[in-house]
């Protein structure tokens, strides 16, 4: 935290780590310590700068989560330095969202700190267009923690002043995503919503989940009449889901053949 420049020691210790594998994960974790607290220094303004992994931090890392071992090891690593006093190193995890395989390394840390870093993350950028490939990383991610997603996820989706229609459609990207049952009811909830784009990204959501999940409540829409103004939407979309089911080669998510008879 001394230096001007964290990011060039982390590329040191990343450098460190890919010459030395048996010691990858201890290496590695203090250059994401270093990049952590790079993303805490002041900028201009005084508020906080992202940095971007530097080269060898982002090789190492890509190496280390195809491994489950040096995975758990890195895992281990990161909580013992938050525990002991560098919390900053978990500032590190935004610029690696953006590394392929993280999914499952993140599922090896604190869900629940892991995901209230990253949802303060995602509202901090979601309206700014240059990190639309992080939202959209990001909504993968936080959906792949599944059902301690829901709640939050949900409260976002909701129409509020203080929420753009950028921010509900990633939370309900992540609902999508859950493959929780949790998650059902509120995206059913939003094919109500008043805005277009909401009701595509939830019809989007329920194919997702997959009919296991979903075709029940599906069905019990097209059998409401009394939905108001927006019924015909509503009915219009239930009906895209199941037309997606019939047609859907993905095994996870074809109905089956009693499901087929149902429909």
């Amino acid at each position: 935290g001394l230096l001007e420049e964290p990011e060039q020691l982390a590329e040191r210790f990343g450098a460190f780590a890919l010459n030395n594998p048996h010691y990858m994960p201890q290496a590695l974790a203090l250059g994401l310590l270093c990049l952590g607290v790079a993303w805490e220094l002041p900028g201009e303004e005084g508020s906080g700068r992202s940095v971007a992994l530097t080269e060898s931090v982002e090789e190492a890392v890509t190496t280390v989560v195809k491994s489950r071992a040096a995975s758990t090891q890195l895992a281990q690593c990161i909580t013992r330095c938050a525990e002991e006093g560098g919390e900053e190193i978990y500032q590190a995890l935004f610029p690696l969202v953006m590394v392929e395989g993280i999914d499952e390394f993140l599922a090896l840390l604190d869900a629940q700190l892991v995901a209230e870093l990253l949802f303060g993350y995602l509202e901090d950028i979601v309206d700014n267009a240059f990190y639309e490939p992080q939202v959209k990383r990001l909504t993968r991610v936080l959906g792949r923690f599944g059902h301690p997603m829901v709640e939050r996820a949900q409260v976002l989706s909701l129409p509020a002043p203080e929420r753009t229609l950028r921010l509900r459609a990633a939370a309900i990207n992540i609902l999508g995503g859950t493959s929780d049952a949790d998650a059902v009811e509120p995206l059913v909830t939003r094919l109500s919503d008043a805005e277009a784009v909401i009701v595509e990204r939830a019809t989007n959501g329920l194919i997702r989940l997959g009919p296991d999940l979903t075709l029940l409540p599906v069905l019990q829409i097209l059998e409401k009449q009394d939905l108001g103004p927006l019924q015909l939407r509503v009915h219009c979309a239930a009906l895209t889901i199941l037309g997606r089911f019939l047609e859907e080669p993905d095994g996870a998510r074809h109905v089956s053949f009693a499901q087929y008879q149902n429909i």
